[in-house]
């Protein structure tokens, strides 16, 4: 198996942190690099809890770095390859927005109903 010790470390870090963190490359190509590298890190880690949990549990198939969202900010011409990840527990502590149907203009709640549907 690949080393991915340093990756781990850097996701790690990104769990613990409070405000998430920022990995600023030289060149847009090591910026994939690496971003590859961490995509890979969750990947095999979603693999190998496959192997230690059974079907029904929770954790089955699921990553700590699932929590993890990543995003780049890519500028050429200033040289700015930059990776940002944080941590984000749900979309709604990132956003507070009314969702309206396009259609009948009604507002879409997201909570889940408690109430059985009828077919």
């Amino acid at each position: 198996m690949e080393s991915l010790a340093a990756e781990k470390k850097i996701l790690d870090y990104a769990l613990a942190s409070e405000h998430g963190i920022t990995l600023s490359f030289p060149t847009q190509g090591k910026l994939t690099h690496v971003a590859q590298r961490l995509y890979r890190l969750r990947s095999l880690d979603r693999e190998k809890s496959r192997e230690v949990y059974p079907p029904d549990s929770p954790a089955y198939g699921k990553s700590p770095y699932d929590k993890l969202q990543f995003s780049k900010k890519i500028n050429e011409e200033e040289s700015v390859f930059k990776l940002n990840i944080q941590q984000v527990a749900s979309i709604e502590i990132l956003f507070d927005v009314t969702i309206t149907d396009s259609m009948t203009g009604e507002v879409v709640s997201l909570e889940e109903e408690d109430e059985e549907e009828t077919v």
